[in-house]
């Protein structure tokens, strides 16, 4: 009579799986991942901030002044022509939704916009890139957590 043995472990296919997972899951909860991904994630506040600058030299050229805030309806005088309604389309969130726009001061001949982490999601652990700013002459700066000036944030990514 013939008795069966059941072979008992896994097979080739079976362990390269696992492998395959178990290295996946490393690769993306290593803090360089993390790293790269902030870093990815900055071209959305670069982006805005360009389209914002670009309104904004559009809204000098027709009211002879930067604008103050994001988004209020505001009637410019030019000569004698009134421009009702004007305002800049640039909503206070960047496109992606990882920054925060804002407007930090702003006169008749200069100002600076910025763009900060929204409080939720992984940007706002980016402590290198805590804060980009931009000005009306086009002067791109950058500032860490702590508030230090870093040259790191604009390179390209």
């Amino acid at each position: 009579m013939m008795t069966s043995h059941k072979i008992l472990g896994f097979t080739l296919l079976e362990l390269a799986i696992v492998i395959v997972i178990v290295g996946s899951v490393a690769i993306f909860n290593s803090p360089g991942h993390k790293q790269y991904l902030m870093q990815t994630k900055r071209s959305d506040a670069k982006k805005a901030l360009v389209t914002l600058w670009h309104e904004q030299q559009a809204y000098h050229k027709s009211c002879g002044h930067y604008a103050r805030q994001l988004g209020v309806k505001k009637t410019c005088v030019v000569g004698s022509e009134k421009l009702t309604d004007y305002q800049l389309a640039t909503p206070a969130v960047s496109p992606k939704g990882y920054y925060n726009l804002s407007i930090v001061s702003a006169s008749a001949n200069s100002y600076i916009i910025q763009a900060i982490p929204t409080p939720e999601g992984i940007q706002s652990n980016d402590t290198l890139c805590a804060r980009l700013t931009l000005d009306q002459a086009g002067h791109k700066r950058a500032y860490t957590q702590s508030n230090q000036l870093t040259e790191e944030c604009w390179k390209k990514s």
